[in-house]
């Protein structure tokens, strides 16, 4: 495959995620040529393919799917949507590349894995916290025996997105998936079980309701909120290591990010002033008992994309990471395979809190 022509489903160029992660992408990588978007109107559509240069508008997304001009469909819509909108890009044969969750549920996740895998079409996964260069950095030390044997991976978090006002009215309903567990669960669980290199085999886990109506920031609206406030999981990693996770949703101000890896020759810190998928990663480690950690510089070398910055900058490492497995059939980028790990294993949290007690992972 040469350049990737890429329909973006989701490209509103007045609001939404696509705006400022994706579409600076494709200014900076010349693997990409955007050839096509779809909203949900068909005035809309005309507006974004007018603001991002693209040839064609669509304001159905199976239309954008079908489309032969189009070889990787984006889905940059709301979770309850990149089901269907999943399902018409394999059905026409397109790779895909579906943000975070990947659908609302653990069932519609298999789902598209399944598909996908019996369509022999590549499907990704945004899961960008994972091609942050800070990421792949600690990755590596660790590989290279920077922590020695790894004892623990624990993260902390705070975040006021899920707060009150909670930023959107839809994602107070937990049966849309868009919450404290699945997204800042998701990704910073998913970065933990990556920098690591292991899976989770056995997890348990709590959750807290402590609040049954919110106002939305983007309705104004005082509407009824079925999500969790926050959550809190312990488990075992496949070497034996422990791993904990607390993330609360509801923080009055704050906003950090913290994993933490101790092993029996070092430890290595990432953490963020923000979630970790879209916030700056920083990278602090000591392999000396008498030293406090200290930053530890990341090499120009791991930068592979300039010019780009903020919530496309991560999002820009995993495209890139896209070309060159397309271009070459390897298996760098997060694919749908492993977002099915993180997915299932936020499902065993759900069940655990649940009163399942301690889950043990396929």
């Amino acid at each position: 495959m040469a350049v990737i022509r890429v329909g973006v489903v989701g490209a509103n160029p007045q609001a939404g995620w696509a705006r400022g992660a994706h579409m600076p992408v494709f200014a900076a990588l010349p693997q990409f040529e955007l050839t096509a978007v779809a909203t949900r109107n068909a005035a809309s559509a005309e507006a974004a393919a007018t603001a991002w240069g693209a040839r064609h508008a669509f304001d159905d997304p199976a239309a954008l799917a079908a489309s032969p001009d189009v070889d990787l469909v984006v889905i940059s819509v709301r979770a309850p949507s990149h089901f269907d909108v999943a399902l018409a890009a394999i059905e026409q044969g397109k790779h895909l590349l579906c943000e975070w969750p990947v659908g609302s549920n653990l069932a519609q996740t298999r789902g598209i894995v399944e598909r996908a895998a019996a369509a022999g079409v590549r499907a990704f996964a945004v899961l960008q916290a994972r091609a942050a260069p800070p990421a792949v950095h600690a990755r590596a030390l660790i590989a290279e025996g920077y922590v020695g044997r790894i004892y623990s991976a624990s993260i902390h978090a705070a975040f006021p997105t899920w707060g009150n006002p909670i930023a959107s009215a839809y994602s107070a309903d937990v049966a849309a998936g868009v919450n404290v567990l699945t997204i800042a669960g998701g990704h910073g669980l998913d970065l933990a079980t990556f920098v690591v290199d292991q899976d989770v085999v056995d997890i348990a886990g709590v959750e807290s309701h402590l609040r049954r109506e919110v106002k939305a920031a983007d309705t104004g609206e005082t509407v009824p909120f079925t999500a969790p406030d926050q959550f809190a999981c312990v488990g075992s990693l496949a070497s034996g290591a422990a791993l904990s996770a607390h993330i609360v949703g509801a923080s009055l101000s704050s906003r950090h990010f913290q994993l933490r890896i101790i092993g029996d020759a070092g430890e290595l810190t990432i953490d963020a002033d923000g979630m970790p998928e879209i916030a700056p990663l920083r990278l602090s480690g000591t392999r000396d008992p008498a030293q406090a950690p200290s930053p530890i510089p990341v090499p120009d070398s791991r930068y592979l994309v300039p010019g780009v910055e903020g919530s496309a900058l991560n999002v820009a490492h995993l495209y890139r990471q896209v070309a060159d497995d397309l271009a070459s059939g390897s298996r760098t980028a997060p694919d749908l395979a492993s977002a099915l790990k993180t997915r299932a294993l936020l499902d065993a949290v759900q069940r655990s809190a649940a009163g399942m007690g301690r889950i043990v992972l396929e």
